[in-house]
């Protein structure tokens, strides 16, 4: 094994046996959630409107999902250590967020605000004085069916 393929393999090692100390620590304590979902019904329409589909009504209509697909990309998934598409696994539509705006300055408040809080709350996170960066990664559109 090479001088650099050991180091990593050691620190690789390392890494592990001190997230495991850290986690057998009679003293370790977390009171948060590892996932949180609601739905909050106070939300204001955000204007989505997404460039090749115009915008986009809510709640989604079958139009509107229809013009959705229409501009957007098979979304991939993990398996081992590729990335696949494969409808029969995952039939869900992917859209990059630089094609994505909310034509509603009051969604982009309410996400940092209210939604961040929420979320914060609930996965046991404290904001202080620098709260979590709340950005949009993709939008994902599951097929009927699909999960």
């Amino acid at each position: 094994m090479s001088n650099s393929k050991l180091d990593s393999f050691l620190n690789n090692i390392s890494e592990q046996a001190d997230l495991e100390a850290a986690l057998q620590d009679i003293n370790f304590s977390f009171n948060g959630n590892f996932y949180h979902a609601n739905v909050l019904t106070t939300a204001p329409n955000p204007c989505l409107h997404i460039a090749g589909a115009g915008l986009v009504g809510l709640p989604l209509s079958e139009r509107d999902a229809k013009a959705i697909v229409s501009c957007a990309t098979l979304a991939p998934f993990g398996h081992g250590e590729s990335t696949v598409v494969d409808k029969e696994v995952r039939d869900t539509w992917e859209i990059e967020p630089a094609r994505i705006v909310f034509g509603n300055p009051e969604w982009i408040k309410y996400v940092d605000g209210a939604v961040c809080y929420e979320v914060c709350k609930a996965l046991g996170v404290s904001i202080g004085n620098s709260p979590p960066k709340m950005e949009l990664y993709k939008l994902l559109l599951y097929e009927t069916g699909s999960q």
